[in-house]
């Protein structure tokens, strides 16, 4: 029910031009209420309405039919290639599904609708340089708000956020801490905006800001999070040519990755225990892996026994090497003439054929087949590649930070496909086009004033 006051909230603002709000409520949409309300609240499933996101997709749709002839120009700026490049394979994929394979529109549509959020810079182009930045801080501080609950979860005993997409809470309890896998899901780009642009903080705000974010990875406990966040701010440090920062952070970051073995030894050991299994893996005919013990095989092992498994099946059929097997659902009829031995098992004790939070390839490779996975592949490295370029502005070096972290993690989770990535993507991107924009147009203005000045001067009598 909220969800739907906050959708026709954000189409209300956006007609009145106050746009920063509209923007801001937009968000609160395919975040489930920034995930602090409750997620009861915020759905309607007798109306069929199970995803809130869904009513985020319908925001996008209606600005854009509503404001089409102002986004014609914008959808071939350079910058936005590598993401219509994307939502082209993506819409192909879901033609492919329904037209070739013969899936039901229905069950095709639910895993293509997310990349609709893609298009979301042709929005976010209509909003102004300050109103984007503005509702982005705003974000940044309901991030720090979640973060608190978060922190606030195991000393209580009980989840204070909702995970974003679904009602349940995915957590794993031991003996004297549970890890709570309900993230706040703009924490790294909030992380990274906090680290990179100093200026825009009172210093103490920001080092408790920065404190509670990294307080969450580590009591996440997931250490290639931890591990890929601490080695991209190196990166960017080196990158930026700042000695004197980069000797306090690397410092700094030495001591934090020393309290961090402390706290997650077990998790660090079990993990390079893990890779070293990694390279021993098979592949039998029958698209089962050899040596797989579903009770004695660890995370990183799992995660590649998974990969492979979905990899030869997809091999073995020239078309699923061109298309996958598309875009289908874990209950979809056809689902069930998958027989993977790989995966997590359901309530049931079913094993999971397409679902899985662990791998973002696994689901690449099913739904995009091999060159569709490549194609995929390349747009991302393009886009990082493009701001790369542009390192020395701030926006372009938070999203080749941002890119370069999805990228890791890519292989210890799902967040590179997730929606929360399609709609980060296309907002860093504006932001980094805008503020060039902007600083482009300074410098001109600047040097217009300069030669008038210098051409009045000439002309005075000596």
């Amino acid at each position: 029910m909220i969800a739907i006051i906050l959708f026709l909230g954000a189409i209300f603002f956006y007609l009145t031009d106050k746009k920063n709000i509209s923007l801001l409520l937009f968000f609160s949409l395919p975040t489930s209420g920034f995930q602090i309300v409750p997620f009861s609240l915020m759905v309607l499933p007798d109306v069929g309405l199970n995803k809130t996101y869904d009513l985020g997709i319908v925001f996008l749709l209606f600005i854009l039919a509503l404001e089409y002839k102002k986004i014609i120009h914008i959808v071939r700026a350079r910058y936005y290639k590598a993401l219509l490049s994307i939502f082209i394979l993506s819409s192909i994929i879901f033609l492919v599904s329904v037209v070739v394979y013969k899936y039901n529109v229905a069950t095709a549509l639910r895993p293509y609708r997310s990349y609709l959020f893609l298009l979301s810079f042709a929005l976010f182009e209509l909003y102004s340089f300050k109103d984007i930045e503005k509702c982005f801080k705003l974000l940044i501080f309901i991030t720090f708000v979640q973060s608190m609950l978060y922190i606030l979860q195991n000393p209580l005993g009980m989840p204070l956020l909702n995970s974003g997409l679904a009602d349940d809470i995915v957590e794993h309890q031991t003996a004297s801490f549970t890890r709570y896998y309900n993230l706040p899901v703009l924490l790294i780009p909030s992380l990274f905006y906090c680290l990179l642009f100093q200026k825009k903080f009172i210093p103490f705000i920001r080092y408790i800001y920065i404190a509670s974010f990294f307080a969450v990875i580590l009591l996440s406990l997931h250490r290639n999070l931890l591990f890929a966040t601490i080695l991209i701010l190196f990166f960017s440090l080196l990158k930026s040519s700042n000695i004197k920062k980069t000797i306090t952070y690397i410092s700094v970051g030495s001591l934090l990755l020393l309290l961090t073995y402390t706290f997650l030894e077990d998790r660090i050991d079990e993990g390079l225990k893990d890779l070293q299994i990694v390279n021993k893996l098979q592949i039998d005919n029958n698209y089962g892996l050899l040596n797989y013990d579903a009770h004695s095989t660890n995370t990183s092992t799992f995660r590649a026994f998974h990969f492979l498994e979905r990899l030869q099946y997809v091999s073995d059929n020239s078309m699923h090497i061109l298309f996958g097997i598309g875009f289908l659902t874990e209950d979809a009829p056809q689902a069930k003439a998958l027989h993977f031995n790989v995966g997590l098992k359901d309530e049931s004790g079913q094993i999971a054929q397409i679902n899985t939070g662990d791998i973002a390839w696994s689901i690449l490779i099913l739904n995009f087949g091999i060159v569709g996975t490549i194609i995929y592949l390349l747009c991302i490295i393009w886009l990082l590649v493009q701001f790369f370029k542009l390192f020395t502005f701030g926006y372009a070096k938070l999203c080749a930070c941002y890119i370069l972290l999805v990228l890791i993690t890519s292989f210890y989770g799902t967040d590179l496909i997730s929606v929360y990535c399609k709609l980060m993507l296309p907002l860093l991107a504006v932001l980094s086009r805008k503020e060039i924009a902007y600083y482009i147009s300074r410098k001109k203005s600047y040097e217009n004033t300069t030669t008038h000045i210098h051409h009045n001067t000439l002309l005075q009598p000596s």
